[in-house]
């Protein structure tokens, strides 16, 4: 087992008032031996939307990563969130692959 739980916060601000929030963890990147990133969270306040400020919160993710060597920065968009499907693919390319989820707490499925 890897234990690794570090989870990083970065705020965006317009002038002095926070308005949205990244939630980002630095992980082991099993296939390859070295790093990546998981991007957790991602909130911009509504008021607040249309400024771009996912794409420069996970700009300055991105930037952290490359002085870390990450192999990728990842995310998961809900597919009902076209708004932020159209925002991503602007700067970011679909990954390969489906998600999937397990949900444990109310469930009697497993």
């Amino acid at each position: 087992m890897i234990a690794d739980p570090i989870a990083e916060v970065l705020g965006g601000f317009l002038g002095d008032e926070l308005v949205a929030f990244a939630v980002f963890f630095d992980l082991p990147e099993a296939i390859s031996g070295g790093r990546s990133g998981q991007l957790d969270d991602l909130y911009v306040l509504p008021a607040a939307r249309g400024k771009r400020l996912a794409q420069r919160l996970i700009a300055a993710i991105a930037d952290i990563g490359r002085s870390r060597a990450w192999i990728h920065l990842r995310w998961l968009v809900p597919e009902d969130n076209p708004d932020a499907i159209r925002a991503y693919a602007r700067f970011a390319e679909p990954a390969g692959w489906k998600s999937y989820v397990l949900w444990l707490a109310g469930s009697e499925r497993w």
